[in-house]
């Protein structure tokens, strides 16, 4: 039998990508390492999340692609 997941879903979190591939904006308030999916999966297991909700960090201005890349 599956382990138990409970039903909560975390409801903001970011993904960050490498900054040679996801550049930062200019200006960006703060630079991040890396939150890559497969860390965040590890961390929705380990608290038997199944839904979240990932969200545009600030820190990316307008270019989606590491969010769009993380969704795929």
């Amino acid at each position: 039998m599956p382990p138990e997941t409970h039903s909560v879903c975390d409801c903001h979190a970011h993904v960050f990508g490498d900054q040679a591939r996801y550049p930062l904006a200019p200006g960006a308030d703060y630079s991040p390492g890396h939150a890559t999916v497969d860390e965040y999966r590890t961390v929705l297991d380990s608290l038997q999340i199944a839904r979240c909700v990932l969200v545009q960090p600030s820190v990316y201005g307008t270019d989606n692609r590491c969010l769009l890349d993380a969704l795929e």
